[in-house]
């Protein structure tokens, strides 16, 4: 983690992209749920100036928390814009720069190089057992001639197996058998998804840090309902 920006190392050699996770340092980006929209734009604002696209457009997902994949089909001519009842956004426009915010769930990038195409999913453990990564690759295939073996996948800051309990009815959602309450990992359960629907091991990378566990990042599990939210981004350049 260095200058509040979390990069992905398995994306980061592929110049044709930019991407990655804010930290505390760089504000709340927490747009839906209570913080200062003025402020959440500024803050996306310093973000895009610091990242040299002060020009591209932010498309964010709503996220509730459901399967829906929204499309982006060509560069809105918005500074900010959101897609309603979403989870996960594609787009094979370039300059765009999609959105997931995140306070533990796990924020899911996939690029594909070969159709220069991209994705960014909001998997927490409701659209993980609705499966939104592999519908989101479907989605990818369908609309970009995706092949999930060439996709470059990365799973950014989430919270992990030894700070997520969850009881045995969230966890049999999830496909874990268990007599009452149980740790989960999600970044396994999302890697397997990913493994299944034909992206190569290889080619999953993921950052390692726990979203609970570090303060420098917010927690909805350890801050509460007074959590902000972290942004993170992909765009094709």
């Amino acid at each position: 983690m260095t200058s509040g920006l979390i990069v992905l190392p398995g994306l980061s050699k592929h110049k044709s992209i930019l991407q990655g996770t804010t930290n505390l340092s760089l504000g709340d980006f927490n747009y839906f749920h209570g913080y200062g929209r003025r402020q959440v734009r500024d803050n996306i604002n310093k973000l895009k100036a610091r990242l040299g696209c002060p020009r591209a457009p932010v498309v964010l997902a709503e996220q509730i928390h459901g399967c829906h994949v929204s499309r982006v089909m060509n560069l809105p001519a918005r500074a900010l814009t959101y897609h309603k009842k979403t989870d996960s956004l594609v787009t094979g426009q370039r300059g765009v720069m999609l959105g997931i915010l995140t306070a533990d769930c796990v924020p899911v990038f996939l690029f594909d190089p070969e159709h220069r195409a991209i994705g960014m999913a909001h998997a927490g453990w409701r659209g993980t057992a609705k499966n939104i990564v592999p519908r989101t690759l479907r989605q990818m295939t369908r609309q970009y001639g995706t092949r999930p073996a060439a996709v470059l996948a990365g799973l950014g800051p989430h919270i992990t197996r030894r700070n997520y309990e969850v009881d045995k009815k969230t966890a049999a959602c999830l496909g874990v058998t268990a007599r009452g309450k149980v740790r989960v990992d999600l970044g396994q359960i999302l890697r397997q998804q990913l493994t299944v629907a034909g992206v190569k091991k290889r080619n999953i990378t993921q950052s390692g840090i726990c979203t609970y566990g570090s303060r420098q990042l917010y927690s909805y599990r350890r801050q509460g309902i007074r959590a902000g939210r972290m942004l993170s981004f992909l765009l094709l350049k």
